[in-house]
């Protein structure tokens, strides 16, 4: 009777160890296979143009608010010059307003009132410690895309 518990237990440990030496071969292996191709293969969709807004919402709102790759940005008609910022707040990261565009002349942020130039980023008043950061942006035709950064 001791003996049969002596053999299951040694049996449950050699087929343990053996669960984990399949499973750190196949985790090897497969790390090798994941690998990308050669760069001039692969196309990062991080490394494209994204279209944001047409110029024809951008002179209708006199600015597009968009989400790219997960943080705020905006788009800004200024007079006749096009602007893009990442509209996230160097205060506490909430995304930046247009909506007192028109009636303040300035990007505000909601949270906490930090206030910014639409023509240039730069912070105005408010405890936002810097300006917002400018996109590289490009108009193709009657469409605006925001750069890769």
């Amino acid at each position: 009777m001791f003996e049969d518990k002596t053999r299951r237990r040694t049996f449950i440990a050699r087929l343990t160890k053996l669960f984990f030496g399949i499973f750190s071969l196949i985790s090897i292996v497969s790390a090798f296979k994941l690998k990308p191709g050669a760069p001039e293969r692969v196309v990062s969709l991080e490394a494209m143009p994204v279209r944001v807004a047409s110029m024809a919402e951008l002179m209708q709102k006199g600015y597009v608010a968009f989400n790219l790759r997960g943080r705020p940005g905006i788009l800004l008609l200024v007079g006749e010059e096009i602007r893009a910022f990442d509209a996230t707040c160097t205060h506490m990261g909430c995304p930046v307003s247009g909506k007192s565009l028109n009636t303040k002349g300035v990007l505000e942020c909601p949270c906490h009132g930090s206030t910014y130039d639409p023509a240039t980023g730069e912070r105005l008043s408010g405890p936002a410690p810097r300006g917002l950061s400018p996109l590289e942006f490009e108009v193709r035709g009657e469409e605006v895309y925001i750069l890769p950064q």
